[in-house]
């Protein structure tokens, strides 16, 4: 995972303009996926992604986007919590098959 690192004055309202290629970039660490797990067993299963719940220390930027995407985010998942639940693609024994 790489950061790059922002200098004053780079646009942080706006994330379709990139910065500029000399910015200083920090190798901070490697994402490493080494299991699949089935939906059903899944902690993840009844949780949803917001992008403005941010550890202490972290403050988002002022994207305006941002502020959109919470509410919709947590709407699109109270419906999907809704609706009937189809088969998992993938079953816990075909998991522990792979293992």
């Amino acid at each position: 995972m790489i950061v790059i690192v922002g200098r004053p004055g780079d646009p942080t309202n706006d994330p379709s303009i990139g910065w500029p290629a000399d910015r200083e970039q920090v190798d901070v660490g490697l994402l490493t996926l080494d299991r699949v797990e089935a939906e059903e067993s899944s902690a993840a299963t009844d949780i949803f992604f917001d992008p403005l719940v941010l550890p202490k220390g972290m403050a988002p930027s002022d994207d305006p986007v941002l502020r959109v995407r919470s509410p919709v985010y947590s709407e699109s998942h109270a419906r999907r919590a809704g609706e009937k639940k189809q088969p998992s693609a993938i079953s816990p024994a075909e998991v522990k098959q792979g293992e």
